[in-house]
């Protein structure tokens, strides 16, 4: 058992990369629309709620409702329960929320310089500047996106994954036949550890989510064989209260044994303590449109230096 777990600029010809990796490994092949329709069943939220936890612009009343962070925790949940399924390919969104600590995962990021990406957008009718601003916007949405899971200022960072498949310097057959080839050595074979870290990952999904609904939209979760670990990354006064109030919901919940608490670098004292704190803007977000992508593989997907630049 493994994943392949992608994330894809749009209008960069992703499509046949996808199909080809798709006939060569045989996975089963999911969307986010699979694992949004997922967490809408976990959760009671509507798919159109869920889905607003992917756009750059915040919903106008979650400083109150904390309904993108609950979306998320959702969204975390049923990809959880997903990854213990036998060889599945994610792409979208959801795939960044898987953690590194499955051994058994190869992360890739598909992605063509802006100049074919607007060629692209042309090919079904939008003009260059049409697809200029719809380019622009969606590489916003990526950005926020990336920011707000990963703590990174760059949807295309080379850092954030195993493979970067640039679509206008390879062909989908070179991207299907290296991916494929990658996922059949034995460092991708769902491994004791991998299996661990899906539970755990499954376990600190519905300890978010019931935080959450408690209003404790700042805390992580950190399982470890149902030994629970809760970070507060949030300005709290009255700490012994909010620990006891912590342990209290995550204590009640099925596979948790031991609840610790500790302040993470958001954590600063303060006169009280506030379930909401409002919304800042988020930094503006600007497009190289010169940028260039060259074929990236990290350390652990490097098996042949032929035609590859090899992350250091």
């Amino acid at each position: 058992m493994s994943i392949i777990a992608a994330f894809a600029g749009t209008y960069c010809k992703e499509e046949p990369a996808i199909r080809e990796i798709i006939k060569r490994t045989g996975y089963k092949y999911l969307t986010d629309a699979d694992i949004v329709s997922k967490a809408s069943c976990l959760s009671g939220l509507s798919e159109g709620k869920i889905l607003k936890a992917f756009y750059a612009k915040m919903p106008v009343f979650n400083q109150f409702t904390h309904e993108k962070e609950l979306s998320v925790a959702y969204l975390k949940l049923a990809l959880a329960k997903t990854l213990s399924e036998d060889n599945i390919f994610i792409n979208g969104f959801t795939s960044l929320l898987i953690p590194s600590s499955i051994t058994d995962l190869l992360r890739i990021c598909i992605i063509a310089d802006m100049k074919t990406r607007v060629s692209a957008a042309g090919e079904s009718g939008m003009s260059e500047r049409e697809a200029l601003k719809t380019l622009h916007k969606d590489d916003e949405d990526r950005t926020a996106w990336v920011k707000g899971i990963l703590e990174k200022d760059d949807p295309w960072d080379f850092s954030m994954y195993d493979m970067v498949l640039p679509t206008d310097k390879m062909t989908h057959e070179e991207i299907g036949s290296l991916v494929a080839d990658t996922m059949g050595r034995d460092i991708f074979i769902r491994s004791s550890s991998s299996e661990k870290a899906i539970k755990d990952f499954i376990l600190a999904s519905r300890i978010e989510a019931a935080l959450i609904k408690e209003g404790h939209y700042y805390v992580t979760a950190e399982p470890d064989d149902g030994n629970v670990t809760l970070t507060i990354n949030k300005n709290v006064l009255i700490l012994k209260w909010l620990e006891n109030a912590l342990q209290s919901v995550a204590g009640k919940i099925s596979g948790v044994k031991y609840v610790t608490t500790k302040v993470g670098k958001q954590f600063y004292q303060a006169d009280i303590v506030r379930k909401f704190d409002l919304e800042m803007p988020s930094k503006p977000f600007f497009t190289d449109n010169e940028r260039q992508f060259l074929p990236t593989l990290s350390e652990k997907a490097v098996f042949e230096r032929n035609w590859f630049y090899s992350r250091t």
